[in-house]
């Protein structure tokens, strides 16, 4: 079966400067990981890896709807641009709890894609820009 090579670590450099996110991106970072150690397994259990799955649409989310409210609080100036990604990142956990019923490289090269999709297109890049609005509001 073919492995993921590096698994996801939490570094003071990747935070968004408020730490409630950090700690919510972490926990979905997590999930993520322990996803897929579940399936690089020799005998990976599908009803295990459901649950993880079923946690990770939990904590995304959890996640999403708080930094919403986050954002729209606080006045951020492209929150609805912001919505949006958001929106395109629900049906796509969303189409990642439903995989379940594909074979297990399936789920393992999909899960590998949400959390790149996940890590650089979303944390990296579309949160890092209310980074410095927040410091700017005073909040972080």
């Amino acid at each position: 079966m073919k492995k993921i090579k590096e698994r996801f670590q939490w570094s003071d450099s990747l935070s968004v400067g408020v730490s409630v996110l950090d700690y919510q991106h972490r926990n979905v970072i997590n999930v993520l990981n322990e996803i897929i150690d579940e399936i690089e397994k020799s005998n990976p259990k599908k009803s295990f890896i459901q649950i993880l799955l079923d946690d990770l649409h939990e904590h995304v989310m959890h996640h999403l709807k708080y930094e919403e409210e986050l954002l729209k609080e606080h006045n951020y100036p492209d929150y609805d641009q912001h919505k949006e990604e958001h929106d395109r990142y629900r049906v796509e956990i969303s189409k990642l709890r439903n995989i379940i019923d594909e074979d297990i490289e399936e789920i393992l090269e999909t899960t590998q894609a949400f959390l790149e999709f996940w890590w650089y297109s979303h944390i990296m890049e579309e949160d890092m820009n209310y980074k410095s609005f927040f410091e700017h509001d005073g909040f972080a």
